[in-house]
Formats: C-alpha cells, structure tokens, sequence
C-alpha cells in the first residue's frame, strides 16, 4: 500500500521527486509508484532516473504533473539552485 502522501500525490496528478544515489532502486522506486495507483493511470510525465545536466534540473520548474528520479549526485546541483516547489513531495531513499 501507497504511503497516505505519495498515494495521494499521485492519485491528485501533482509534482512529485525521488532522490537516490543508486540508478537500479532509483529507477525501481519511481517505477513502481505506477502501477499502485491501479485502476487509475498515471497520464503525466514519468521520468525514472533524470540525466545528470545542470540544464535538466530546469524541467522542476514545469508546469505540469510529473514523478521524477533524482540521483543524489544530481541532487546536491538541485540544491545549490533557487528551485522553488511547494507543492512537490520529495522521497529521499538510501
């Protein structure tokens, strides 16, 4: 089962990020987020594992729903930036 807030994220099409600095869980985690929210569908953008380019980290300021892997290495770019989402739960997974 869906933890109340990721379930609820996803089932509301919001922004949601996942951070881990292993590739293969990663991909896995992000993955996985879909099919738990049968019988609906995930219809926005599903991205597992975001390539490592500082120009990427601009698709967190989209307007658009969206379940994004971050690897860690990427994430301390993320940090050093001004990005601003409010509404976006984050999941730090070691």
């Amino acid at each position: 089962m869906m933890c109340s807030g990721w379930g609820a994220a996803a089932l509301l099409e919001r922004q949601m990020a996942v951070f881990c600095p292993n590739i293969g869980v990663l991909s896995a985690s992000v993955l996985s987020l879909v099919p738990l929210m049968r019988p609906f569908a995930w219809q926005s953008l599903l991205l597992p594992v975001l390539p490592v380019q500082d120009k990427m980290l601009d698709l967190l300021e989209a307007p658009v729903p969206f379940i994004l892997g971050i690897k860690v290495a990427l994430a301390a770019l993320f940090c050093a930036h001004t990005y601003t989402l409010p509404t976006c739960p984050f999941l730090q997974l070691m």
